[in-house]
């Protein structure tokens, strides 16, 4: 039972840090996670903005459930 409660709290953590950086990091988060960018992706203020908004949203869909 300790083992499943770790485990979903180490999921947790993960669920909660990948949309922060998302959000905080924008564009450069994709690359930290292993994505690979282009520069012209990376320079793109849109494409940025975007990237931001979905990487929040998609982790709060769950929520609505």
């Amino acid at each position: 039972m300790k083992s499943l409660i770790l485990t979903l709290r180490i999921l947790s953590i993960t669920f909660i840090a990948v949309p922060v950086m998302h959000l905080f990091m924008g564009m450069y988060a994709d690359s930290t996670l292993g994505a690979t960018l282009t520069a012209q992706m990376a320079s793109d203020p849109s494409f940025d903005s975007q990237n931001r908004f979905y990487g929040v949203t998609f982790s709060l869909l769950p929520l609505c459930y």
